[in-house]
């Protein structure tokens, strides 16, 4: 809706109205939701004094004033954050709009899923194809290269393997992540803690075998997504992060996380035990103790876990 307010300021030359609309935005951040994704947005090159600087509402009711400031705003912003959120809200810009993402956090378990081949096949772990997943790591494809410098996602195991005896070899198909980006400064992999059935030990030596391998091609594909030309030019450490998961903290959850930097192995070590193996839970809270213990072997190919509850010792041997 045009007004006689915003005729008299479209009637100034444009370069002088974008100077008035950075002058109209503050230094700082600004907080911004797009569905279940939210938005921190670092304003650049402004110095903007306040309120009394801001544009008069009656000229914001014209539609190409609106759009003019946005896009002026939209061209002096960092993207300093991306992540998901339980909050829900309108999507106040589209998340195509944004000219520079720097640091991703998807803290939203994506699930795997688990593909049963056929007799003599391998089966397959692999990414659900969740439409809500994949249009988020679109965005970052879309992301002008090389502005994504800091990566963190979460998965959680096929639940399939708690529930059913599985056997045959295992491979772990992630190659779709190799195509977010390359020559990140951090990239963070997360997984959930994989709840069991103590009273099948099939299922936990089924369970072992495929968290190891994912645990070893997440390993990789920080290394990847890191790394853009030599082995030697990043860091790789993992750790368990203990949470409580209820009121009373009796109940506790152990995330295997594994961070890739880059840095000089020269002056560094690589710190990747596959310590997410140490500790589990099981899904039916029988187990007082249920813990994971490596053999000195150096290859890490065997692993035994104990309940003093049941008072049983499960021995799996892992492919290397």
């Amino acid at each position: 809706m045009s007004t006689p307010s915003s005729a008299l300021f479209l009637a100034l030359p444009r370069e002088i109205r974008d100077q008035i609309y950075r002058d109209c935005f503050d230094e700082g951040d600004y907080l911004f939701r797009h569905g279940e994704i939210e938005f921190t947005l670092t304003y650049l090159g402004s110095h903007g004094t306040g309120r009394d600087r801001r544009l008069p509402l009656g000229l914001l009711t014209c539609k190409q004033i609106l759009i003019e400031s946005i896009d002026m705003f939209l061209s002096h912003v960092v993207c300093t954050s991306y992540a998901t959120t339980v909050c829900t809200g309108n999507g106040l810009i589209p998340p195509t709009s944004i000219q520079k993402v720097e640091v991703v956090s998807w803290y939203n378990s994506q699930e795997l899923v688990a593909e049963i081949g056929e007799v003599g096949e391998s089966n397959v772990v692999t990414l659900e194809p969740v439409d809500e997943f994949w249009t988020f790591i679109q965005y970052l494809q879309a992301s002008p290269a090389p502005c994504l410098k800091d990566l963190t996602l979460k998965f959680r195991l096929p639940a399939d393997l708690a529930v059913a005896e599985i056997q045959g070899s295992w491979r772990v198909d992630l190659v779709r992540l190799l195509t977010i980006a390359r020559g990140l400064d951090r990239v963070e992999f997360i997984i959930e803690e994989p709840r069991l059935d103590p009273r099948s030990p099939e299922t936990i030596k089924t369970s072992a075998i495929v968290y190891r391998a994912v645990q070893r091609t997440l390993a990789q594909t920080a290394r990847y997504l890191i790394d853009t030309a030599h082995v030697e030019m990043c860091v790789v450490r993992d750790w368990l992060h203990e949470r409580s998961i209820d009121e009373d903290d009796e109940v506790a959850e152990h995330n295997w996380h594994v961070e890739c930097r880059k840095g000089l192995r020269a002056s560094q070590h690589d710190q990747l035990g596959f310590e997410g193996l140490r500790c589990w839970s099981d899904r039916y809270g029988l187990l007082e103790n249920h813990h994971y213990q490596l053999y000195s072997n150096p290859d890490h190919s065997r692993a035994q876990w104990y309940s003093s509850k049941a008072d049983r010792m499960v021995t799996v041997e892992m492919p290397i």
